[in-house]
C-alpha cells in the first residue's frame, strides 16, 4: 500500500475499497483542478453569430454546451456545478442531461438518472463553484 504513493513504480490502487467519505474527499479535491480542455473529445461546435460572449447568460451557455455520449461524468459534473453556481434550476440541468439520450431513454431509466443527479445536486455545494468565465472556454 505504501508503494501506491511513489511516482516511479506505483502499484494500481482500487479506489472502490475506500469508505464513501474518503472517495468524496478525493473527488472534491480533483474538482479543484483546472479543467483540461484536451480531455474533451474533438467537437465541431458552431456558435450562432448572435451570441455575445460579454453579455451571455448562464441559461444561454447551458443551451450551447455540447452533451453527447462521448463526454464523461467529470464534464457533466462541471456543468452541474456551473448550473448550481449560476442560479439555474435543477429541472433545467436535468432537461440538458436527458437531452443527450434523445428518445432512447425509457421512462424508468430517465427517472433513475434524474434521481442520481438530484442526489448529486443536493451535495454539489461541497464542490468548488464554477463561474461563467470558467465554462466559456469550452464554447470557444
Amino acid at each position: 500500500m505504501i508503494t501506491c504513493f511513489i511516482d516511479d513504480y506505483s502499484l494500481p490502487f482500487n479506489i472502490d475499497l475506500l469508505p464513501e467519505t474518503v472517495k468524496e474527499s478525493i473527488f472534491i479535491e480533483k474538482s479543484k483542478a483546472i479543467f483540461d480542455l484536451a480531455t474533451l473529445p474533438k467537437l465541431n461546435l458552431t456558435c450562432p453569430d448572435t451570441v455575445n460572449f460579454n453579455t451571455i447568460t448562464a441559461q444561454e451557455i447551458l443551451e450551447l454546451l455540447p452533451n453527447n455520449s462521448n463526454l464523461d461524468f467529470q464534464y457533466r459534473h462541471r456543468v452541474c456545478r456551473f448550473c448550481h453556481t449560476n442560479g439555474l434550476e435543477l429541472n433545467m440541468f436535468l432537461a440538458w442531461i436527458c437531452g443527450r439520450f434523445g428518445d432512447k431513454l425509457t421512462t424508468e431509466l430517465q427517472t433513475q438518472k434524474q434521481k442520481q443527479w438530484e442526489t448529486h445536486w443536493r451535495n454539489i455545494e461541497k464542490f468548488p463553484p464554477m463561474s461563467i468565465d470558467g465554462i466559456k472556454p469550452i464554447l470557444k
